[in-house]
């Protein structure tokens, strides 16, 4: 049996992030946001706080990369 995790998403490419959005649904997971850049992902964790991010490494036009916002 396999548990649903709340999941955010952090990826500055838009087609990207709503593919791995299907996807986690498809397997029965909820994304709590899509977020593209480390402001809108600390904005996202604080209105609801996810299971697990996943976070783009290289986030274009972001104040921070992904490894500092995660």
């Amino acid at each position: 049996m396999t548990s649903s995790l709340a999941i955010l998403i952090v990826e500055d490419v838009t087609i990207t992030a709503f593919d791995i959005q299907e996807t986690l649904e498809k397997a029965g997971h909820t994304v709590t946001a899509i977020s593209r850049n480390f402001q809108e992902a600390v904005a996202a964790v604080k209105r609801q706080p996810p299971d697990l991010a996943i976070i783009d490494v290289r986030l274009e036009g972001s104040s921070a990369d992904g490894i500092t916002t995660a």
